[in-house]
Parts: structure tokens; sequence; C-alpha cells
């Protein structure tokens, strides 16, 4: 290896050996105040923000087995209070200053419970109660003291201690300081019956005093601007939540042991590669969040103890610093080669440790945000757990993790290593991740983990994430169980035989008039045996092109029955576009009305009318089908470059509409169409129907202009299945009677992202009726994946569902690697209702049509959507928008299409677009991103539910001058 012999902990040792004399502590001036140190500062400072929120308490959990003498116990606490001052400091604020007083003859209560009597349940729930009010109590800052400790008598031979205290009097190694000298004392009391105070010589408050006349290192500030240089990114982590505008600081703790086989091959893959554990389990972590977010530029917070020099090292208080490691991944990257800069950076962050984060934030002006730190989203710790003090040979104690409920970070990994191997505890914030979320997060780990072990030279691209029970979920068989029309070789083959069975059922209705499946099988064989005298059995694409009539749905079984394929064309497209589509698809023939003959005389195609039949005199013989003939052929928008044509064959719409059968547990009785022809989303409605015998409702052009009309047509024909898109059937809902509606009974939403408003408006108004979340592109058939939606999807983004008909969605990285659930990952669709490519453009089908790695068959197909996703925890997809609609700003990943959804939520808002535009960096004449604070904070009103606005907005006259300034300067960041 290339890494230097000299350990991390040795050069440390010998930066502090070298710590110049004229740096040494000595005592503060003698006051009844005294400054508070930077890490102080940033604790009250944050605290005054959040008032009465305990994310800021440090509590440790200890359980006694024997016999605990109670009064010794009080006695020795009294004694650690007299050695150590910090442990009776208040903090006043008087003058626009912040001072810590010391107060003299403070006693720290012991509050005592007994549960020994109650019974097993009983004494449960009143531990929990106990505990739990112990731990989350309140400090007032300015009221001492910062201590409460309570102890629980479980059994005669059993107790519990609590110790909370306020994190700005303590830090992790003064709890151990804190539980030596109290068993010091306590041991004393057992054996002499007395014990005395032994006051270090340096306290928390010169260390202050010294701390605050100190100046800052130009070399390592300067070594600060530079690492931090350019975008601070947001990281991306797999949120199930959307984060709030305000963090609440709600978490929890989920924890797990490592074996011990693996620990030990950690401990020595460490050393192998002279590096301690935190390096080695940190790169590991950093591997973790960038599999996830697919982020390179990965920003990670890590605490240290800040005493340098030795005369600290005994002194109680707070003494933490927070480090910024900021880390650069790529796919190139080797496991340990991630290591050796790991090394670096850390190594280098110890070295310049001297900067108070408050001075970074205040040199290097970042991004400030109510709901994130500046720089960082997640933290990483390291401890070695040492052996507990001994409280005497008559009791035994044991430690152990105490669940707060907080979450100071979105996302923070503790590893612990003790005699028994290494442990990981990921703390989260409850606002923003499922429990569940977290369990998985411990399986990807353990298997990076396990990785790196047996194999540090990995590529990190390569590294396997997905568990067995993920890929069990990616790769299940989506093929549909009931599948009556396996010998069928067209989809009309399957319309006919159903007209045959049900001659005198309505097939079609459509403006006022209808026909029967007897008149339907009659007028288009009719129609079939005009065109074949026509194309002489050629296979040809015939255009479609007729109004919503009867003699649509006749026109286009017709022409499916001639043995060719339907081009729809909606007769009020732009005469340029028809035009383009018929010459594109080379099509001979338009079926269309008399009344449009001029219409279409300017193209070179025949025309054939509808209405102008006349028995053919020499019919020729309707040729078969094969599944893999063309059915029909639909253009894609052309949003971003010409039109393309999609061709789908009868094995593709008939394995589409196959799994309708079996996602949907009913067919419709009666089908309102609401979509052009034109559209892929027409064929569910059309095929589904007509295959299975129910009625198909064709509805008036501009239907969806007319609500009424559109709810009278529902109540009219009884209709009890239709499909619209997301925003469409929330104005429905909102503008129409419910009675009009009662006969829906499955009501399926496509076409653009399904809001948590829609669903709620949805089950207020018909909440016996179903509802469906489909999505699927042109390419795919009309649906891939689908969704049945319940009432309590409406927490949360609402999913498209799992795969259907045969279909399986691939969410991939950039190098085509499957992503873990949670992670962001670009949809790719395969199965057999993949089109074989776009119409006479190779070039084009080649881009998106690409071989599936993942396929045992080397000719299988996969299609590149261009569309965001994640896996839920459940393995529903959750559609995130187009790739090429996400932007960033300032490194902040941002959805233009979920902005377009907020604003479509406010009331007055009918519609409304998003666009990125790059303003000029002068403020100063632009209203926007300099605007008026009342103005703001109404606004910031109106986007926050009731509860967060009153918590944010009410008490604003109450707060100091500072909180309303930083509250004001937060607003103003988020730039609206």
């Amino acid at each position: 290896m290339e890494f230097k012999k000299e350990s991390l902990l040795s050069q440390w040792k010998k930066k502090k050996e070298n710590k110049q004399s004229g740096h040494t502590i000595t005592k503060a001036p003698k006051s009844s105040y005294f400054p508070l140190s930077n890490g102080q500062e940033r604790l009250w400072f944050l605290q005054q923000l959040y008032p009465g929120n305990p994310f800021y308490n440090y509590t440790e959990y200890y359980t006694f087995k024997g016999i605990l003498r109670l009064d010794y116990l009080q006695a020795s606490l009294l004694l650690v209070l007299e050695e150590h001052e910090i442990l009776k400091a208040s903090f006043i604020y008087k003058d626009g200053k912040v001072s810590q007083l010391v107060n003299s003859n403070l006693a720290v209560p012991v509050a005592l419970f007994d549960t020994s009597t109650l019974g097993e349940t009983d004494k449960e729930q009143k531990k929990k109660e106990i505990l739990d009010r112990a731990a989350n109590i309140h400090f007032e800052l300015s009221a001492p003291p910062l201590m409460r400790i309570t102890v629980l008598k479980e059994e005669i031979d059993k107790h519990i201690m609590v110790i909370v205290m306020h994190h700005i009097i303590v830090d992790k190694w003064s709890m151990a300081i804190f539980m030596e000298r109290l068993s010091h004392h306590y041991r004393t009391f057992l054996v002499k019956g007395t014990s005395e105070a032994s006051i270090p010589e340096i306290q928390y408050t010169d260390y202050a005093y010294w701390q605050r006349k100190a100046t800052i290192p130009e070399d390592q500030l300067e070594y600060w601007k530079n690492q931090l240089a350019g975008d601070i990114p947001t990281l991306d982590l797999p949120f199930d939540h959307t984060k709030p505008l305000k963090s609440t600081f709600k978490g929890a703790l989920i924890s797990r042991k490592f074996p011990k086989e693996l620990s030990n091959s950690l401990l020595h893959t460490a050393k192998e590669m002279e590096v301690t554990p935190y390096v080695l389990l940190l790169s590991v972590y950093y591997i973790l969040l960038y599999k996830y977010s697919g982020q390179e530029d990965i920003f990670v917070g890590t605490p240290i103890s800040n005493r340098e020099q030795k005369i600290l090292e005994g002194v109680i208080g707070f003494f933490n610093e927070t480090l910024i490691l900021r880390a650069q991944l790529s796919t190139e990257l080797s496991f340990d080669k991630l290591i050796r800069q790991v090394r670096k950076i850390t190594m280098d962050a110890f070295q310049n440790k001297n900067v108070p984060f408050e001075i970074l934030v205040k040199e290097l002006k970042p991004n400030r945000s109510l709901s994130d730190n500046p720089f960082f989203q997640t933290m990483f710790l390291y401890h070695t757990e040492t052996p507990l003090p001994s409280f005497g040979s008559e009791v035994e104690i044991e430690q152990s993790l105490f669940d707060l409920g907080i979450s100071k970070f979105d996302l923070t990994l503790y590893f612990a290593e003790n005699e028994e191997g290494l442990s990981a505890t990921f703390e989260y914030n409850t606002d923003l991740f499922l429990a569940t979320t977290m369990n998985r997060m411990h399986d990807h780990l353990l298997l990076l983990l396990q990785a790196v072990v047996a194999d540090p030279t990995i590529n990190i691209s390569k590294i396997p994430i997905l568990t067995a029970e993920e890929r069990r979920i990616i790769f299940m068989d989506s093929s549909p169980q009931k599948n009556p029309w396996s010998n069928s070789r067209g989809i009309h083959d399957i319309i006919m035989d159903t007209a045959r069975h049900n001659p005198n059922s309505i097939a079609v209705v459509a403006d006022g008039t209808s026909i029967s499946y007897a008149q339907l099988l009659e007028e288009s064989d009719e129609l079939a045996k005009r065109i074949v005298s026509y194309t002489q059995g050629r296979k040809e694409i015939i255009a479609l092109a007729l109004p919503r009539t009867t003699s649509l749905i006749v026109g286009m079984l017709g022409i499916l029955r001639s043995g060719c394929a339907y081009l729809p064309i909606d007769t009020e497209y732009p005469t340029p576009r028809i035009g383009f589509m018929i010459a594109d698809a080379k099509v001979p023939l338009i079926l269309t009305q008399t009344a449009l003959r001029s219409k279409f005389e300017t193209f070179k195609a025949d025309q054939m009318y509808v209405d102008g039949l006349e028995p053919v005199l020499k019919p020729g013989v309707l040729p078969t089908n094969d599944l893999q003939d063309m059915a029909y052929m639909i253009y894609t928008s052309g949003s971003t470059g010409q039109p393309k044509g999609v061709p789908i064959s009868h094995g593709n719409i008939i394995n589409s509409t196959v799994g309708r059968l079996d996602f949907y547990t009913e067919n419709p009785a009666s089908f309102l169409l609401m979509s052009s022809i034109s559209f892929d989303s027409s064929k569910a409605g059309i095929f589904w129907t007509l295959c299975t015998g129910g009625t198909l409702v064709l509805s008036q052009k501009h239907l969806e202009q007319d609500l009424e009309k559109m709810a009278d047509t529902i109540l009219k024909y009884t209709v009890s299945h239709t499909l619209m898109l997301p925003s469409l059937y929330k104005l429905l809902l909102e503008n129409v009677a419910r009675e009009k509606l009662k006969s829906l009974k499955t009501v399926i939403v496509a076409g653009e992202i399904c809001t948590p408003q829609v669903v709620e408006t949805h089950f207020e108004k018909l909440d016996s009726t179903a509802l469906y979340n489909e999505y699927g592109p042109t390419e795919a058939t009309v649906w891939c994946t689908a969704h049945k939606i319940e009432a309590k999807d409406v927490s949360g983004k609402i999913p498209i569902g799992k795969p259907v008909a045969g279909a399986k969605i691939l969410l991939l990285d950039q190098h085509l690697n499957l992503v873990p659930f949670g992670a962001v990952g670009t949809m790719y669709v395969t199965g057999p209702g993949l089109s074989g490519g776009y119409w006479q453009r190779p070039d084009s089908t080649a881009q998106v049509f690409m071989a599936n790695p993942f396929s045992e068959d080397p000719g299988e197909k996969m299609y590149y959507t261009g569309d965001l996703g994640r896996y839920r925890n459940d393995g529903a997809i959750l559609f995130l928008g187009r790739r090429d609609q996400q932007v960033k700003i300032r490194g902040h990943r941002i959805e233009l299409a979920e902005i377009e959804n907020l604003l479509l939520a406010y009331p007055t808002v009918k519609d409304a677009v998003v666009h990125l535009e790059n303003g000029s960096k002068d403020s100063k004449h632009n209203p926007i991103l300099n605007p008026d604070p009342e103005q703001l904070i109404q606004f910031m009103s109106t986007i926050l539910d009731d509860e967060e606005a009153d918590e944010l907005l009410s008490g604003i006259e109450n707060l100091t001058t500072f909180q309303k300034d930083y509250l004001l300067e937060q607003l103003e960041n988020l730039k609206v």
C-alpha cells in the first residue's frame, strides 16, 4: 500500500506535543460572569430559536444490579458539582450579551421512584412514563441546575439511573469524567463513610475565557475557505416524506450489532490498509450516501473533542467542535483509493480544527434554511467504548442506549466498538424517514461492509447493495395470470368473438346514437372487405381520420379486420402535422367521411369514406394476422423534436389488455372514453371494454370543458369506468353533485402527476369508488405500472405502482447499475408490451431501445423513458418527474413539476408553468430576490399548513430582536 507508516493517532499526538507553551490555558480573571465558548454560544443560540425543544439534551442510561446506597450516590453527586463549576452554571442574556454564571451552593435533586411493588405490565408502563418524562425535560438555560438525575427502583436489587444534562455543559468525554468521579466518591464513601472534593487546576470557564481571547489561525481559515469553495450541494437522501420548511428535530434510533467475525475482519482490514477504523467506516458511509444520492460531491459532519492541551483532559464541559469532511466520489474510484482520500481529508480537517463552526458560517455565508444545516445534512461518529467505572463489589453497572425521540440532523450514523465487536446506530429524523427505510439502510450498510472486506480494491460502482428481497421485488414476474385469449392472433379477433357472444348488447354510444355488437360486427366486416379490395391483401398503414362517432370504432375495427394497421389522426390537428404523419408513415389510404373530403385532398393519399360505402363487387378474402403484425401506430408529441411513430403490434396490445383482466377486479360495464383516439391512453378504454363486452361511451368533443355535461353523461349511461387526467378528475369532483357520479366503480387517472390533493378530494367525495393511478409511455403500450390508491397515500407522493402486464421496471443510475430502494434512478421498461422501436428511425431507436443487461435473452430490449423514480418500501414506484425537467440551483436539486403542483394547490391558481432563467446577480433591482419581509412571511403562510404557519408566524412579535432578524434572514434566503 502507499499509506504512510505513521498512524493518524501518532500524528495527532505529535501535533499536540508540538504545541507552543505560549498557548497554555491559565486561570481567567475573577468575575461573576464569564464568556461562553464558541460551541456554547452556538448551542445557546439554537436553543433560543427552538424554545422548549429538548433536542440538545444529553442523556445517559445506567442499570445497577445489587445493593445501591442512594444516600452515598447523592452525596457523591454533590462532590462532583463542587469539583466542576460548569455543572452549576446558568446562562444570562443581558444588554445584548450572553454570559455564564457559576452559582454557588447549588444542589441537583435526585428524583426517586419505586415501581418494585407493581405488576409486570404496570411496571413497564410506569417505567416508560417516568423515563420519557425525565429525558425530555425542558431546560431553561437561565435557571440552574441544567442537570437532572432520576433513579428508578425496579427491584430491591435493581435500579435504573437516567442522567440528563443540557449539552451546553457537557459532552461525551465529559460524561466519562463525570461517571469516573461519581464512582470514585461512591467507592470512597463505601470504605470510609466520607469523601472529599478534588478541585481541578482549570475550570471550563477558564477555557471559555481563553478561547474567546485567542485569535483565529489565518492559515487554518484559508484552508477551510479553499476546502469549502464552490457550490455546497444538498445531499439527496432517500426521504419517505417531504421535508418540512422548519425542522421539528423529531427522531428515533435503530441499532444493529455486527457478527463478531465481520467486526474482526473490518478491524483487520483497517490495520492492513494502515488506517483507523474511523477512516475505513467513514469511507463505507460515503459509498452508501453515494449509492443513494448519485452525487459525487458529498459533505459529512463529524464532531471532535477540542482538548488539545493535557490540562483539559480532566475538565468537564462542552468541548465539541464540528468538522466538515468533503469527499469526491466517482464510478472510476476503487475503495482503496477512496480510503486514501478520506484519510487525507480527515487528517487535514483535524489539523485545521481551530476555526469554530460559527466562524466558517460567517466567513463563507452558505445558503441558510430553517430545515437544514448550512453545510451538511448527515453526521458520522465513531467511538470505542471503555469499561464502566466500578461502584464497588456490591453492585454491577451496565449502560444502555436511550432513545430520546430526537434527531439533530436528517441522518446520523454512529459506530461503536467494544469487546463484543462493532455495532452501528442510525439516528434519523422521523419527519423524513420511516423505520422500514432505516432497517433497509442497515441491510445496505452490511452488504457494503462485507464487500470491502472481501476485496478492498473493488470499484465502488461495482459493490452490490441490493438485498435479496429487493431483487425479488424488482425481478418479480408480473405476467398476467388470467389469459382467456392465448390463442388469439389479433386484437380484433377477440372483439369479434365477444360480439358473436353478445350480439344484442350495446357496443358503442356516441353523440346520442348507439350500435350493438352485431351492428359493429356487420359494418366493420363490410368496411374490411372494401379496404381489402383496395389493398389487395397488402398489410398497409391506413389513416383513421373520423370525428367521435360510432363510425370511428367501426372504422378502427374495419381496418384491423382487413389485416392493416391504423394511424389515428385527430381531425383538429394542424394541417402540417397531419401531412407529416401521412407522409412519414407512407399512408396510401385515408379512411374518413365525405364532410372532411377537402381537409385531406391535398395529401398524397387516396380517400375512402365510411358514409359512402357501396357493396363490393369482388370482395377479397380477409387476411389473418400474426402477433408480430402492427395493429396501430401512435405518433409522439414532438415536444423534443419531430414526432416519431411508435408501431404497436397485436401481441403488444393483446398483452396490455390481458394485463387489465389480471390487475382489475371488475371489467367495465360502461366506459366513458375522454381521450382522443390519437393518444395511446385511449386504447385502455377501447380494447378493454370491447374485448369484454362492455359499452364504450365516446365523449363529445371538448366535453371536459363542460363539467356538468360530463357528469350528466356519466349519469345517463351509468358509466362504471373511466380514465382521465387527475387535474380534470379533481375539477369534476369539486364542481358536480356526488349523486351524478354514483355509478362510477373505477376511476383511473393517468397522463400527469396525481397529487395528494386529488386523492384527498376523491375520498371525501367518492370513497366507495376505486381509484387507480397508471403510468406508461407510448413505447410500452399504454401502461406498465399501476397502483390502487388508498386513503393513507395522501400523506406523501402518490405511487405509480408496481409493474403490470408482464412489464419490468428497472431503476438505473447513469452507468446502468440498479439503484437501491430509496435512491433515485432513471426508469427503464422491458417486457412484452415494449414496442420494437420507432418507425423508420434506427438512430432514434438505438438511443433509447437498448439491450437489457439483466436478461439472459441477448435479444431482449429495454426502453429508456427519461423519467425519474424510486422504489417505496413496499416495492411501489414513486414518479419523480422528467430527468430533463430537473434543475440544480446552488447545489439543490429542484423538480420544476413539484413547484408547479404546489402552485396549482393554491385555490386561485388555475394553471402554472415554472421555467428556470439565469438572472443577474445584482439583486438590488429585483424585487423577487429582495422581498419585503412582511410580504414574504405572508406568502410563506400560504404554503404552510395551519399548524406550521401558527408555529412559525404567530409569535413573531414576542421574539427577541436577534431571533426575529434570524428568522427573516432565513425566509429571505429561500428566495421565493
